[in-house]
């Protein structure tokens, strides 16, 4: 039913001075003059806001699943434990006097050693622990930005890569990712990102939505 009088949304605004015209087919502004153009009437309508790209994941069939995925992350672990056995290896070589180095004070070799090889030990000891009280996270996250990073080892050269995520709540983080998930992921690509502490542990990718 049609009432007879006109809403606010089919006003027409005045872009100088900013009066209505109560007439939708008004040419001029009554009050200053001013031509009015369809464009005065489009800008006081409002303009939806796109939706964000992560929205598109939970829109995919196999969502649930990703959701309900639990990765144990035993490849973290087990990497992380390799570096305490290598720790109390190089201590255990330090007090043996494997590392001596003829020439230096033996003792104060043996000591450096051995602390570097029990820090290294510990501190990769207390990651562990720390991975297993950090909870499971299933977040809905996109890649932003890809990275490596090139070092020089004795064995030659070495590449580590790196992905950043931003999740829905807009933070971002950057985790390490294996060189098989780096040629599988493209900057855009969204998906569920599952993560325990500092560890991108699954990335079940739905591509660009």
């Amino acid at each position: 039913m049609n009432s007879g009088t006109t809403s606010e949304r089919d006003l027409l605004r005045c872009p100088r001075c900013g009066s209505s015209a109560r007439d939708p087919e008004a040419k001029q502004c009554s009050c200053c003059g001013k031509s009015l153009h369809s464009y005065s009437r489009l800008a006081m309508d409002p303009r939806p806001e796109p939706a964000p790209p992560q929205a598109g994941v939970r829109a995919q069939r196999e969502f649930a699943r990703w959701m309900a995925d639990q990765p144990t992350g035993i490849t973290q672990v087990l990497g992380l434990a390799a570096l305490v056995v290598l720790g109390l290896a190089f201590a255990v070589l330090a007090l043996g006097g494997v590392l001596h180095v003829r020439g230096t004070d033996r003792s104060a070799v043996t000591a450096i050693c051995v602390c570097i090889g029990v820090v290294l030990a510990l501190w990769n000891g207390w990651r562990i622990v720390r991975f297993y009280q950090a909870p499971l996270l299933h977040r809905v996250a996109c890649v932003v930005d890809e990275r490596t990073r090139t070092t020089r080892t004795k064995h030659g050269w070495r590449t580590r890569h790196y992905a950043t995520f931003e999740f829905e709540d807009g933070s971002r983080l950057e985790f390490p990712v294996s060189s098989g998930m780096a040629a599988q992921v493209a900057r855009g690509d969204c998906g569920v990102a599952i993560t325990r502490d500092t560890f991108l542990l699954v990335f079940h990718r739905a591509g660009r939505v």
